[in-house]
C-alpha cells in the first residue's frame, strides 16, 4: 500500500511539475565563442540564420595593460560580458548586438 502511495505523489509532482515549466515555453539560449583571432565574438541566437562576428577589440581599442585578446565570455542578467587584456571588459546585448566598452580596473 506504501508503495501506491508513493507512485501517486511522483505522479502529482510531475504534472504539477509540467504545468509550471512548460518546455516549449523557453527560448533556446544564444551561443557565443571567441573567434580564432581572440578579437572578435561570433554570436548565433534562435532568430540568426547564421552566427554573427561581433568585432569587440575593434570598437573598444587594444587594453593598455595585458595581451589584445579576448580571454573569456560569460552570460550576466542576458547579456554577453567579455574580458579582455589583463582587467578590461567589454558589454554585448543580445536583443541589439551593440557593444558598450565597459572599460577596465
Amino acid at each position: 500500500m506504501n508503495t501506491r502511495i508513493a507512485k501517486a505523489v511522483l505522479v502529482a509532482a510531475a504534472v504539477s511539475a509540467a504545468a509550471v515549466f512548460p518546455a516549449s515555453a523557453a527560448d533556446p539560449e544564444p551561443q557565443a565563442e571567441i573567434s580564432s583571432d581572440c578579437r572578435a565574438v561570433v554570436v548565433k541566437r534562435a532568430s540568426d540564420k547564421e552566427a554573427i562576428t561581433v568585432p569587440v577589440l575593434d570598437r573598444c581599442g587594444n587594453p593598455v595593460v595585458g595581451p589584445p585578446k579576448i580571454r573569456r565570455l560569460g552570460f550576466v542578467k542576458g547579456d554577453l560580458v567579455a574580458t579582455y587584456g589583463k582587467h578590461c571588459w567589454a558589454t554585448i546585448s543580445m536583443k541589439t548586438l551593440e557593444v558598450v566598452c565597459s572599460g577596465c580596473d
